[in-house]
């Protein structure tokens, strides 16, 4: 079975599919979807329930091209846990992949996969799982840079590192904002149990599979000839999902929520989390912002499969599904296909996967759509308040304007829409799908740091 990063590649993708993961057969589909680029595919996939701490290696014929995973690595990874490093955190604890005991759970050059977690102060009132984005890769200078050394240190894809390495791509939070603000008292997930799952392999968190990047001829002639890089994102995601359970194992509500690229793996990763959590069957709902797959028939498939699997139709679990997106988002619309890059059709595009997945999922589906250009809301500062755009300076509206009037539509606030649609309420005619204008083309983000 191939994953939903086979599928990404299969399809010329480069953001990767929802639902279960699995895509159609072939060895070669990397090296058919970066044609001029030289890879050599290694490794095989893995099964949605495995364990990572029980993968098999590479084929034993094509180990010799890439090192094993718990060679790759410098010493133990360990886990910074001191009261300095926590406070850093803003609270949050990390956990390490070992890798002795977790050797496949790695980010793209090998080094251990990190991820962190903040308890919930007093009585929890339910489990967060955020899916933090980042972008994909696919070759050596999507992944690298034209120097093989990720542009500003070792880098996969996009992540925002703010380290130079990727072994600490732990969530730099420093100071948590947006969902993570425990003093904002609109926050529906303020009570919550966080887990903040880092992303570090360019595959939209879906990979099971590793490749040896060779230099084309574009990279700078002294960047290394060739590099092992691992598409893990799978495994790490179980072994993020394996130690969330152990930590957190009864909790009373889970939501996934899932930004950018990360919506895929949130998506994705809905089966593991019914499979993990299914004692007591807490409510769950799914979230996710900025990664609808406008003219992405692959994504579009999945997405519709995985919402009729949790409809709470002839037995099945019922799970709650909940899409935001900016109308006019201009991160998006770059990785549609060509015949959606013009903001009109885009729009429309967009207009339509919205409409077709609400009519065929009236019971677990619902959307909420606004105008501007921007992107992502989960970590930004307007998420609760106002802000202004005063000769290029984002500053808040004073006296504060709350909630943020830039985040409403048709009289319905973006943050109560989301408190309803992750609280376990019913979706019935009291929580409604809400869009502005799809044939009024934005040109600005009405809100700082929104993409």
């Amino acid at each position: 079975m191939k994953t939903g990063w086979a599928l990404l590649l299969a399809l010329g993708l480069t953001v990767a599919c929802a639902g279960d993961g699995s895509g159609p057969d072939g060895d070669d589909t990397r090296a058919e979807r970066d044609a001029g680029t030289d890879v050599a595919p290694v490794g095989e996939s893995l099964d949605e329930d495995a364990t990572t701490g029980d993968l098999d290696a590479p084929p034993a014929d094509e180990g010799d091209l890439l090192p094993d995973p718990d060679t790759a690595t410098v010493g133990a990874c360990v886990a910074d846990n001191s009261p300095e490093a926590v406070a850093a955190r803003d609270g949050f604890l990390e956990v390490c992949a070992e890798p002795s005991a977790f050797p496949e759970a790695v980010c793209g050059d090998g080094s251990p996969y990190r991820f962190s977690y903040r308890p919930a102060e007093g009585t929890s009132q339910g489990l967060l799982l955020y899916f933090r984005g980042g972008g994909a890769c696919t070759d050596y200078i999507s992944c690298w840079g034209i120097d093989g050394k990720g542009g500003s240190g070792r880098r996969v894809s996009t992540m925002e590192n703010d380290v130079a390495t990727a072994p600490a791509v732990l969530p730099q939070l420093q100071s948590t904002l947006g969902i993570f603000l425990l003093g904002e008292a609109a926050n529906p997930f303020r009570a919550y149990d966080q887990v903040h799952l880092a992303y570090c392999t360019g595959d939209v968190g879906l990979g099971d599979e590793e490749a040896v990047l060779l230099r084309p001829e574009e990279a700078d002639a002294d960047a290394p000839e060739s590099i092992a890089t691992f598409f893990h994102g799978r495994y790490n995601l179980l072994f993020a999902l394996d130690k969330a359970k152990d930590l957190f194992p009864n909790p009373p509500a889970i939501v996934l929520f899932g930004s950018s690229a990360g919506s895929h793996a949130a998506q994705s990763a809905v089966p593991m989390v019914d499979a993990r959590w299914s004692e007591g069957q807490p409510p769950i709902a799914c979230y996710t912002e900025g990664g609808l797959g406008v003219g992405l028939d692959g994504i579009d498939q999945a997405v519709q499969d995985t919402l009729a699997a949790y409809n709470g139709e002839g037995g099945k679990r019922l799970i709650r599904f909940a899409q935001f997106s900016f109308i006019s988002d201009t991160t998006q619309r770059s990785f549609s296909p060509a015949a959606y890059q013009d903001p009109s059709t885009f729009q429309a595009g967009l207009k339509a996967l919205f409409d077709a997945r609400a009519a065929a999922n009236p019971g677990n589906y619902r959307y909420f759509a606004l105008p501007g250009t921007c992107h992502t809301l989960a970590q930004n500062v307007a998420l609760f308040q106002q802000f202004t755009n005063a000769s290029g300076s984002w500053k808040p509206v004073l006296p504060a304007v709350r909630p943020n009037p830039d985040l409403a539509q048709g009289g319905v606030d973006l943050v109560d829409w989301m408190t309803a649609v992750t609280s376990g309420a019913p979706f019935d005619a009291s929580i409604q799908n809400v869009a502005g204008d799809f044939a009024t083309i934005a040109t600005t983000c009405p809100v700082p740091g929104g993409g």
